[in-house]
């Protein structure tokens, strides 16, 4: 998986598959997916990422799991790219929160997340007990 940011138009782009685009699809607002000529997703487009962390933090959920794993999306990777990425001043207090633990938990880890699953139920978890 290959993210790319550009600042200045607070948009990024995961290509997940080298191969040739045939349909897009804007699964939620802000979010695209492209299709390859196999109905796979090959890439994902996010636009207005700053002021929509809190939902790109979901992401994972919007790609159905057998089809994550195939094609290569890496969501702690992503979440990695996300919470560093991320500017605080365009969010609510519970997002910032929210990311400030799943900041947290990348900083406690020795490799990157062990697993999407593990990441997000610990991020969760805490986030409910505040």
């Amino acid at each position: 998986m290959n993210i790319q940011y550009d600042q200045q138009v607070d948009a990024a782009y995961l290509t997940l598959q080298a191969a040739k685009i045939v349909d897009s699809e804007e699964i939620q607002p802000n979010v695209i997916f492209d299709y390859d000529d196999s109905d796979r997703v090959v890439g994902i487009e996010l636009l207005s990422v700053k002021r929509n962390i809190s939902d790109l933090l979901q992401l994972q959920k919007l790609i159905p799991t057998e089809q994550a794993s195939r094609i290569g999306f890496d969501f702690p990777v992503f979440l990695d790219f996300l919470v560093k990425s991320v500017d605080l001043s365009f969010t609510d207090e519970k997002t910032k929160q929210k990311i400030g633990l799943a900041k947290k938990i990348l900083g406690n880890s020795s490799s990157i997340l062990r697993s999407t699953q593990e990441s997000l139920e610990a991020s969760n978890a805490r986030f409910n007990r505040i």
